[in-house]
């Protein structure tokens, strides 16, 4: 979970906000979590895709905020960065 402080954090600043207003949030957060994830592990958009069922450019969509975050994509980029993702 440290993993996802900037996501858990922008949305704990703003808990007071409608369901709609997080869902912008996440759409405007997710995405820059996982460029700066695929840079520091110095992935291209190719390798991420790679396997993942999704296109670099569908993956490059997702990363310019043009696609909406799905769980599937940041399960491509968890598997491709070596990590995982837990559930409470």
């Amino acid at each position: 979970r440290k993993y996802m402080h900037p996501i858990y954090s922008r949305l704990n600043r703003n808990l007071h906000e409608s369901h709609e207003r997080k869902k912008e949030i996440l759409h405007d957060t997710v995405p820059d979590f996982y460029r700066r994830l695929r840079t520091y592990r110095d992935l291209s958009l190719d390798e991420i895709a790679h396997g993942s069922g999704f296109s670099a450019e569908e993956l490059g969509s997702f990363e310019t905020k043009r696609l909406p975050p799905t769980f599937a994509m940041e399960m491509a980029y968890c598997k491709a960065c070596g990590g995982h993702m837990e559930f409470e």
